[in-house]
């Protein structure tokens, strides 16, 4: 069974997109973005909103052309552009929640590449599409020690401090790597 509601603007039946989660479906109000946007804001607001936008005719990923910040995220009005575009074309924002992507592209304000998250579902949905950073052992640039020298040192019989001042590391790293607190991917 297709899901319908009313527009608030218009009252219009509109049916549910297969894309919006169950609480992007709870939160939609309009039936589209004009209702959304002459509901949300004046039409200067709304004609400035989108002359920074260009799509991209692949992707389909509508991409902010207006400021940015240093990590590519864009601005619009002292709000995220993609979070502005979430509350002009779906609807609020309940707090606590993110506006997350599904298209990962930082830029992009496409109503339909956005979707709403916590913290923890951010985090799963970065790990999930491999974006995590969390280089191990060697590939850590902190990394001091290689494989083989942590090796050596959890087949060590010497005392913690002995194998420290071998290798120039402090007693506590030595434990932490006997424990397999650190370097715990090490066999």
């Amino acid at each position: 069974m297709i899901e319908t509601k009313n527009c608030l603007h218009c009252e219009r039946t509109f049916n549910r997109n297969p894309q919006y989660s169950d609480l992007q479906w709870s939160l939609s109000k309009y039936c589209c973005r004009r209702c959304a946007a002459q509901k949300a804001c004046s039409a200067g607001t709304l004609e400035r909103f989108f002359s920074f936008i260009s799509i991209d005719p692949v992707t389909r990923c509508w991409l902010w052309t207006g400021a940015r910040d240093a990590k590519g995220y864009g601005f619009f009005d002292s709000k995220r552009a993609h979070r502005c575009s979430f509350e002009l074309c779906v609807g609020d924002i309940p707090g606590g929640l993110l506006v997350l992507h599904r298209c990962d592209v930082r830029n992009c304000v496409n109503p339909y590449h956005l979707f709403l998250g916590t913290d923890k579902d951010n985090a799963e949905d970065k790990n999930l599409k491999g974006r995590g950073n969390n280089p191990r052992g060697e590939a850590a640039g902190s990394a001091r020690l290689t494989e083989d020298e942590v090796r050596s040192i959890i087949d060590d019989t010497r005392t913690q401090e002995e194998i420290a001042r071998q290798y120039g590391i402090a007693q506590t790293t030595v434990s932490a790597i006997k424990r397999r607190q650190n370097w715990s991917h090490i066999q």
